[in-house]
């Protein structure tokens, strides 16, 4: 292994041919910002678009009066939607350059997994939200039965209310992933970040069932707003620490660590200990002929 790495000039100070000539990687750095900021856009907007119309926290997406069905409302609410949707592919992509290989603890790798099937949730949830209220205030006559029937607590309600629950499931999903990923990260931010995140995403995916299942209004998007806003002042102090120890897209961690492995092993093993074993040398793993 030490030899293969001096071999691919890995621990030289001689550069790979491996990547492109520009730079990029800086553009990869703050995905998880991103994405989180992204996803309080959506939720901020849907808490004002609500209290705005309704005096309440929470669009009772079932029961729709019929002046939200006409004029721009449904136009915000599938903007919102559509900012979701962004943060949420923003979230994928993280996962996807984040790296989780089994240099790194199980339960790290568990967390990196657990955000992979969160953001596919939350993408194809906020998809769903989108295309339904994207069809919402339309003035064509098949636009205007679909709004009347929608008005009138009609079966395509159930559209919506199953893009809502890939949400529920996604937040719970999250608040289980972000934990795991802050308590096995060595470089991490600290425990209590994990446990709040948990806690906080928790409670917002569990009330969002609620809401999609009793079709009664609730503060589920506010809960989900403060969920993550406290996610994304976590994440400002762990991605930055995560891209720092991490390796760039044209290394690998295994010949990042080997030289640190191997030193680590001479100080600690006896065999390599000159002063306990004559007859071995420092300078190298073999016995001296």
């Amino acid at each position: 292994m030490w030899l293969s790495t001096r071999v691919e000039n890995v621990d030289t100070g001689i550069t790979t041919k491996q990547g492109p000539s520009i730079p990029i990687e800086s553009l990869f750095y703050a995905f998880l910002r991103l994405g989180l900021f992204f996803e309080i856009m959506c939720f901020a907007g849907l808490t004002l678009i609500s209290y705005v119309s309704t005096g309440s926290l929470m669009l009772n997406y079932h029961s729709f009066p019929e002046h939200m069905l006409q004029g721009s409302i449904p136009s915000y609410v599938s903007l919102c939607f559509f900012l979701g949707l962004v943060g949420a592919g923003k979230l994928m992509v993280f996962q996807i350059l984040l790296a989780d290989d089994t240099c790194f603890a199980r339960g790290y790798v568990t967390g990196s997994k657990i955000i992979k099937v969160a953001s596919l949730l939350d993408l194809v949830g906020k998809m769903i939200c989108f295309v339904f209220t994207l069809q919402l205030g339309g003035t064509s006559e098949n636009a205007i039965e679909f709004n009347t029937a929608v008005a009138q607590g009609g079966v395509e309600i159930n559209f919506l209310t199953f893009g809502q629950v890939l949400s529920g499931i996604a937040f719970i999903s999250y608040g289980f992933g972000f934990l795991l990923l802050e308590l096995f990260q060595d470089e991490g931010v600290g425990n209590v970040y994990g446990y709040i995140n948990f806690s906080s995403f928790v409670s917002a995916g569990i009330a969002i069932l609620i809401y999609a299942i009793s079709f009664k209004t609730s503060g589920a998007n506010f809960i989900a707003l403060v969920a993550l806003m406290g996610a994304f002042i976590w994440a400002s102090f762990f991605e930055p620490a995560v891209n720092e120890f991490s390796p760039s897209l044209g290394e690998t961690e295994l010949t990042n660590d080997v030289e640190t492995q191997v030193e680590k092993f001479t100080r600690t093993s006896h065999y390599y200990n000159v002063d306990e074993q004559p007859g071995y040398t420092s300078q190298g793993s073999g016995y001296m002929q």
